[in-house]
């Protein structure tokens, strides 16, 4: 992942997402408490339908009261809100038979109410019969209402639920994602500078000692040809002493930049020392390396470097053999290079 996306960039995006995420869950549990308060009203409203209409076939056929009013009042209040609920409802069989529940129960009620106001002027016996009986029945279909409505909401919270958990299981896997993100980019920052020269941005000493390790290891056991080029730039320090370190710098990153874009995918470029500089050439007899250090030097020789104009350097080129070590191969390379500089610079030499 980090070898494709700019870590920061990557992080950046990562943290904005659990932001969102976090914001939208914050949003979800107040949104979803609002709801839950809502069905939670919903099924005492429905639950005071239910006693309401016994208690008002009651109070009629005890005797009149002016309670009688207001308690039908507010049942009928109360059926503009269990209706509209239910109008909402028509996706599952649930919902349905809830929906058709309502209705049922609010053509008894009308019935009822037309049975209670004729009660009130006739004080008929079987009209207080019709009534008992029906109030019953919609006592009845009122508390299947009311079983109903909890069993959706309980589903309903078991649905939210499951979100909620979902929800929080991804923003704790984005959190982690981050995390390894920020250890990974950590590590390979640790890794690149331990390995890596900060000025030029090639391999550095360290990094040199580990291929070279590694190549000799190859030759002793595979027996392929690896070869050593060694440069420096000629006469460097007259460059900082006339136009100062930075302008040095900037002619040691732009000589970087050079040789890595003229050697082979499977060379490596280190520098070893202050304007010192080592190729490593795998599978490379030394014939071919002092080839590509000749293709090197003439490239520096015809480049433009900033403010100091031309540049030159010299190269040595080494061959590793079974007798040799790392440091006597690395010499062999320096014998070669003393050589180039000992006879006029801005040339290579092989190591003979």
């Amino acid at each position: 992942m980090l070898k494709f996306f700019r870590p920061s960039s990557l992080l950046v995006s990562l943290s904005v997402f659990i932001l969102v995420l976090t914001l939208s869950l914050a949003y979800f549990v107040l949104n979803t408490v609002d709801k839950l308060y809502l069905e939670a009203n919903n099924i005492n409203n429905a639950g005071y339908i239910r006693g309401g209409i016994q208690r008002l076939s009651k109070l009629v056929i005890a005797q009149p009261a002016e309670s009688q009013l207001a308690i039908e009042a507010e049942i009928d209040y109360l059926f503009k809100d269990i209706e509209e609920l239910a109008s909402k409802r028509h996706e599952s069989s649930s919902e349905k038979r809830f929906q058709l529940a309502v209705v049922s129960l609010k053509d008894d009620w009308l019935q009822l109410k037309v049975l209670i106001h004729s009660f009130r002027s006739s004080q008929s016996e079987t009209i207080k019969q019709q009534i008992l009986t029906l109030s019953e029945v919609c006592w009845s279909k009122a508390n299947d209402i009311v079983y109903m409505m909890q069993s959706m909401t309980e589903l309903k919270v078991q649905r939210i639920s499951r979100l909620f958990y979902f929800v929080i299981l991804l923003n704790v896997i984005s959190a982690i994602v981050v995390i390894v993100i920020i250890l990974l980019a950590v590590r390979n920052k640790l890794e690149y500078d331990t390995s890596h020269d900060p000025l030029t941005g090639l391999l550095n000493r360290r990094a040199y000692d580990l291929a070279i390790a590694s190549e000799i290891a190859r030759f002793t056991r595979y027996d392929v040809p690896v070869s050593l080029i060694l440069f420096d730039v000629d006469f460097f320090k007259r460059i900082n002493d006339k136009y100062g370190h930075k302008v040095g710098d900037s002619v040691l990153k732009q000589l970087a930049n050079q040789v890595l874009s003229s050697v082979r995918n499977i060379d490596s470029v280190y520098r070893v020392g202050g304007e010192e500089f080592a190729i490593v050439c795998p599978d490379t007899s030394a014939k071919g390396a002092h080839q590509l250090s000749e293709k090197i030097r003439k490239i520096i020789e015809q480049s433009e470097f900033d403010v100091v104009g031309q540049v030159t350097i010299s190269l040595g080129v080494a061959q590793f053999g079974g007798l040799l070590n790392a440091d006597s191969f690395y010499q062999n390379a320096d014998k070669a290079l003393y050589l180039a500089k000992n006879n006029g610079r801005n040339q290579s030499r092989l190591y003979e």
